[in-house]
């Protein structure tokens, strides 16, 4: 079969090559064992909630539907796998259905799509819901009468309950089109957008803004690194494919939209890449945060190169080399064949039988896993026992600071995991790595204990001495002792950080009270660096050997001459 009789045999069965993208994703999601935030979104699952630490909810409603009917990796992917082929339907929908040959080679050759149509993420149905809010807007600029403004007012909504991320989508489209701000139909459908998303707001607010809190004010602030702006670049050009990156750019970009229509993807796919191009001097990105960019670049690639035969047959032509390329890591997912030093090997392989592993020292009690959500996320899908994340002022706060899981373990034997080696504990060696252990009777817990200090941000001389009025306020339903477990004495730690370094750790003044009710102050004073800069301060308490829990915000600590 010749290359362009195969192209027409694409176009002429559309419906059977998307039902081939199906099955083909349905055996890798089987096969494949759970990367470590599926996991983590498979335990969100089973505490179905309107929104979450880190992300809105839409994950977990897909999870918890595919799993109720498969109780396996498969189940967890299931609705994913499908959103994927939603997404390709979609495009398919926005284009001229005469297309669809370049548009299917396209989508199947790029990593960002091939790893996204089976990975149960927050991307893959950010993607679904980009894709059908540009339909939605196509629709609305066609016509814009009250049912496409119901339409597009769902598709806001549940944009963004996909990911915080959808919201650059719907700000680049009004960008690009300032005129939509006239028409009051565009105002229906924002008051939809904003009713259907105000259960999550609302979420929100109850919880005291953790998304918000996170994002903005609990990750240590860095300087710029350059690093950070090279692999970001690096980034985009491994998730669109290092052989389709450069022609498909080209061809998106290689003329200014003159239709309403173009210039919104047109301005998405560039208001995206931008944005979080700056953002690199400030924080460090990930390259899937760009996803949704993914969708704007393959309808414009496929609307310009579609337009000569000579360039459609130079991408579809790339596009096998690179899907072929794909092929062999996805294969390599399933069964490892490739180099072990691959550095997503750590993700996929080995985890059932280090979960089962793990069961075995910790002989029929529960696993506390000190800094990883992600392990105890996968400990308790490969082995249907509960686990716990105790979070220290050395990581981050996540979900499991939210959750009431902690109360399950507190007062129980407990195996507690070690994320950094101790050479007073016992060491447990499985198949994927060494950690210290420590066995506790009457674990303790405080991460519900929240730690605030009257005055943020501190500013004072460097090397003298900073006086603080700490104040801790019990966000349990009942009083919390101090004393519960003498072998573990409570105390009160000051960890003073610049970035990630540790500078100091100060303990605080003994608590002069055997619990907590309600709220109780503390009066301390330690010593500031002696050498001038930008600080931060957490504060957290410590039971026993453990590191103080990340009961605080970050203060920051501004040190001067």
């Amino acid at each position: 079969m010749t290359f362009n009789a195969i192209l027409r045999k694409i176009s002429e069965y559309p419906k059977f090559f998307v039902v081939i993208w199906v099955l083909v994703n349905l055996i890798q999601a089987f096969f494949t064992e759970l990367a470590h935030d599926e996991a983590y979104y498979w335990v969100y699952s089973n505490h179905l909630d309107i929104g979450y630490f880190d992300h809105p909810p839409a994950i977990a409603f897909m999870i918890k539907l595919g799993y109720m009917i498969f109780q396996n990796e498969l189940g967890v992917r299931l609705l994913a796998v499908f959103a994927s082929a939603g997404t390709l339907l979609l495009c398919r929908e926005i284009l001229d259905r005469k297309h669809f040959a370049l548009l299917f080679l396209l989508f199947i050759s790029l990593p960002v799509f091939q790893v996204f149509g089976f990975i149960a993420v927050p991307d893959s149905s950010l993607l679904f819901f980009t894709s059908l809010f540009i339909l939605a807007y196509q629709r609305f600029l066609g016509s814009n009468d009250i049912r496409n403004a119901l339409f597009l007012g769902f598709a806001i909504a549940f944009l963004l309950y996909s990911k915080y991320h959808g919201v650059l989508i719907v700000f680049f489209t009004v960008l690009s089109n300032p005129r939509m701000l006239l028409k009051k139909n565009f105002y229906l459908a924002t008051a939809v957008s904003i009713g259907l998303f105000m259960p999550h707001v609302i979420w929100q607010i109850s919880h005291d803004f953790p998304t918000i809190k996170y994002h903005l004010m609990q990750r240590s602030p860095q300087d710029y690194n350059p690093v950070d702006t090279i692999n970001y670049i690096l980034g985009q050009w491994l998730i669109f494919s290092p052989i389709m990156s450069a022609p498909l750019f080209y061809f998106a970009l290689k003329r200014r939209p003159n239709q309403l229509l173009d210039r919104a993807p047109w301005f998405n796919l560039i208001g995206f890449l931008a944005f979080f191009f700056f953002t690199t001097f400030s924080t460090r990105v990930e390259p899937n945060w760009t996803s949704a960019a993914a969708i704007p670049l393959i309808l414009l690639s496929v609307q310009n190169a579609a337009e000569k035969e000579k360039w459609n047959n130079l991408l579809c032509k790339l596009s096998l080399v690179s899907t072929l390329l794909i092929i062999i890591l996805r294969v390599h997912l399933v069964y490892p064949i490739l180099p072990s030093s691959m550095s997503f090997k750590t993700e996929f392989h080995g985890w059932r039988q280090w979960a089962n592993e793990v069961k075995e020292f910790a002989q029929g009690k529960p696993v506390v896993f000190a800094n990883s959500y992600q392990k105890a996320a996968k400990y308790s899908f490969y082995t249907g026992d509960p686990s716990f994340s105790s979070n220290s002022v050395f990581y981050r706060k996540t979900q499991y600071d939210l959750w009431d899981m902690e109360d399950e373990f507190v007062g129980k034997d407990v195996l507690w995991v070690s994320n950094w080696p101790l050479e007073w504990a016992d060491t447990m060696v499985t198949s994927l790595e060494t950690r210290s252990i420590v066995f506790i009777d009457n674990f303790q817990s405080y991460q519900k204990i929240a730690i605030t200090i009257e005055q943020n941000p501190l500013s004072v001389k460097a090397g003298t001495d900073v006086d603080l009025n700490i104040i801790l306020k019990n966000n349990y339903d009942q009083p919390r002792s101090f004393i519960e477990n003498s072998e573990l004495p409570v105390s009160l730690w000051i960890v003073v950080l610049d970035g990630n370094k540790l500078i100091d750790m100060h303990r605080a003044e003994e608590f002069t009270s055997p619990k907590i009710e309600d709220t109780i102050q503390i009066q301390t004073t330690f010593e500031a660096p002696i050498t001038k800069g930008d600080y931060n301060i957490r504060i957290g308490l410590r039971s026993g050997m453990g590191p103080p829990a990340f009961n605080s915000g970050i203060i920051s600590l501004q040190v001067t001459d």
